[in-house]
């Protein structure tokens, strides 16, 4: 898929918000909207699960347990239902807005649904590690057959492509 197909088809959701406002919350339209967005986002951005994850839990119906006075909840159901909308709305806007900033032009997702990225040196990676000991965290990388580099500088991962266990 390219960025403009993309594009589109995330601007197609953005406009069915609209005639959405207009049909109550159980229509079966918005249930098909709401499928058809969420993998439209899965799509694109495989490696993004955020990309989904910001747009699944937005509330179309009041928080449970909400309790209605008068008994003429049907306006309040409404506006609940709208403003989710608006907030979908403008989920899919960013995610325009990242396409429009972040792709290159020509990028083209067929099949995958990811760029594809070209490695120098696939056999040399940069591993921030946490609390345990250096000996016992460089022991467990020569287990994976990865060489440790050993008195690096803080911001050697800047040019670590120049740095590979002796390789060049």
């Amino acid at each position: 898929m390219t960025k403009e197909d993309a594009i589109s088809r995330l601007q197609e959701l953005v406009d069915r918000v609209a005639t959405l406002e207009q049909k109550p919350r159980d229509h079966e339209d918005f249930h098909k909207w709401k499928t058809d967005a969420r993998i439209l986002l899965e799509r694109l951005f495989p490696s993004d699960p955020e990309a989904v994850e910001s747009f699944d839990p937005v509330p179309y119906d009041p928080p449970k347990g909400t309790l209605f006075g008068d008994g003429n909840i049907g306006p309040y159901l409404r506006s609940v239902f709208k403003q989710g909308l608006g907030k979908a709305r403008a989920e899919l806007q960013s995610r325009i807005d990242e396409l429009n900033l972040l792709w290159e032009d020509n990028a083209d997702l067929s099949g995958s649904g990811a760029a594809t990225v070209q490695l120098t040196h696939p056999d040399s990676v940069f591993v921030i590690h946490g609390r345990q000991k250096l000996s016992d965290f460089h022991a467990f990388l020569r287990a994976l057959g990865i060489c440790p580099l050993n008195g690096v500088p803080r911001d050697a991962w800047q040019g670590f492509r120049r740095l590979s266990c002796g390789r060049s």
